[in-house]
């Protein structure tokens, strides 16, 4: 009998199999999980390592995070409640930066939240800040930004006032109609495509920096929720710069129509359809690169409206003390047509829908395309899912829609979405226990660099729903049990990108991707699962991370 490559024993092993749900022993060939305890009796193994008696489990797989983001972000300003603490922070924070950098650089910062700093910086002390240097400052939630007169000027706008409101954005100005350096969704964006011109080098620099990051982190496997392009990230596999499974969830601007591709799609009339195929080149769609690589392509994301801290998730009645409702990005007369269009070419859809009025939105199209366009186990997504109502998780469930939250939400922004949306909404908000109680399969996700990329981190928000000012959001019946935040993080993140059958569960046949924490989890208080080490990552059986 050959010899297996290597069993990982002394250990307490949650396989998420119901048939199996706890083991002593895994051995592993190749990247694949051959046997569980007993069944490794007498068997040969090249190495046997020995777990200490630590837990383990199928590895931690984000179902949306922007490890691309993360990894620039952490060469950038750090404007989060951890180091920032009030406006006056920030401007030395600007200050300081220019201070070192050469004439006419960019001053880059990132993570700030107008709640906790008592508002929004302004141009005008920015423009004092930074001393000439253009500046740009992007909110925690990635969909507004601030920026300078100077910034505006590298922009094409030497006047800040004569800047037009883009569609899907905004350019705001005070009551007296005075440019005050804050900008939108759309908006933002043109000034972040001033800055994220970088070279391949270095953007394969940015995943090498946050992969390490993730793997400490216990993460084994991540959708890039947002992907601009495919060669970097093939770059940074091939070079080992990316070292976890990754799903590539494609921006929906980068869809076109593919002429020589046919769908071949049947209509709601019977007829087959001979429009062009509508995809990325060669036709490639959702499922390429298979289960069992480190590279695929997933979801394509298609961005309905923005986020409730910076006020531009559209909601379907007004913010607290506002007649703003937030933003819509794409007309909603042509989100169906978009919709159709992905879901024919055979594309798992991701709509990012924070908004309950974008949520609704998002479904009615779902639903529209399946009307017209039958396809079996699609399994279109809803990002976040942010503000929901029973009869609005009924619907998306009876759609078979998977819905994505975010546990690191909760803690990081529960107590601002009181002050934004009002007590009675905010307990609505970032639902879970409402789909498991449904019986829904759900992933687990961070949303990082907006949040913690930490899965414990995560877990602890789903199992405690604690904002930081103590407030259990949405109650009790929110609330995952431990195991059912487990699942979602391992199980339910392979189900939602169409990989449960290599991924999720520790079983024979599956990939040998595990993450070993210090603690059992089921072990220590609920308040205290975030501060759990991380033991151990391993990926198809290597040992990508470790701290035994």
């Amino acid at each position: 009998m050959f010899p297996i490559d290597t069993i990982f024993e002394n250990v307490r092993v949650q396989t998420m199999d119901p048939l199996h749900p706890w083991a002593y022993r895994v051995g592993v060939l190749g990247d694949r999980i051959v046997a569980l305890d007993d069944d490794l009796n007498g068997v040969v193994a090249k190495h046997r390592v020995d777990l200490g008696g630590r837990y383990l489990c199928p590895g931690f797989n984000d179902a949306h995070c922007h490890l691309s983001v993360l990894g620039r972000n952490l060469s950038e300003i750090n404007l989060s409640a951890d180091c920032v603490v009030d406006l006056d922070g920030l401007y030395r924070a600007v200050s300081q930066a220019a201070s070192s950098l050469p004439l006419g650089a960019w001053v880059i910062g990132w993570g700030f939240n107008q709640l906790d700093l008592g508002g929004y910086p302004q141009i005008d002390a920015l423009d004092r800040a930074a001393n000439g240097h253009p500046v740009y400052l992007e909110h925690l939630s990635h969909h507004v930004a601030v920026v300078n007169t100077e910034a505006f000027r590298m922009a094409g706008y030497p006047e800040p006032a004569a800047m037009a409101n883009p569609s899907g954005g905004e350019v705001m100005r005070d009551a007296d109609g005075r440019i005050t350096g804050l900008v939108r969704e759309q908006a933002a964006r043109i000034f972040k495509n001033l800055i994220t011109v970088r070279s391949k080098d270095s953007l394969v620099e940015d995943l090498r920096v946050a992969s390490q990051y993730a793997l400490e982190r216990g993460l084994t496997a991540y959708t890039e929720a947002g992907a601009m392009r495919v060669d970097t990230f093939q770059t940074a596999v091939e070079t080992g710069a990316l070292r976890l499974r990754t799903t590539l969830m494609p921006f929906f601007p980068k869809l076109h129509d593919l002429l020589g591709f046919g769908s071949g799609a049947s209509s709601d009339s019977g007829s087959d359809s001979n429009e062009p195929l509508y995809g990325l080149d060669m036709g490639l769609c959702t499922g390429f690169g298979g289960e069992a690589g480190m590279l695929r392509i997933g979801a394509c994301k298609i961005v309905l409206d923005g986020a409730f801290s910076s006020m531009t998730a559209r909601l379907s009645e007004p913010y607290e003390k506002s007649d703003e409702r937030g933003v819509l990005q794409w007309d909603p007369s042509d989100v169906v047509e978009k919709f159709c269009r992905m879901h024919r070419a055979g594309w798992q859809i991701a709509a990012h829908a924070i908004g309950d009025d974008a949520v609704r939105l998002a479904a009615t199209a779902i639903e529209e395309a399946q009307r017209r366009f039958s396809r079996p186990d699609a399994r279109h997504r809803i990002e976040h899912c942010g503000l929901m109502d029973d009869s609005l998780v009924d619907r998306i469930l009876a759609d078979h829609i998977i819905p994505v939250p975010q546990g690191s939400f909760i803690a990081d922004y529960g107590d601002s979405y009181v002050k934004v949306i009002g007590m009675e909404r905010a307990m609505r908000a970032d639902r879970a226990g409402a789909y498991v109680r449904r019986g829904a399969i759900i992933p687990g996700s961070t949303d990082a660099p907006s949040a913690h990329l930490s899965p414990l981190y995560a877990i602890q928000g789903a199992v405690t729903r604690r904002t930081k000012s103590g407030l259990v959001l949405g109650g009790k019946s929110e609330c995952l049990t431990l195991d059912q935040a487990l699942y979602a993080y391992t199980y339910g993140s392979a189900y939602a990108s169409h990989a449960e059958r290599v991924l999720g569960t520790i079983v024979p046949g599956k990939l040998a991707d595990f993450t070993v924490l210090e603690s059992d989890p089921h072990l220590v208080a609920p308040d205290e699962i975030k501060t759990i080490g991380v033991a151990a990552t391993i990926v198809g059986g290597r040992m990508e991370f470790e701290r035994l």
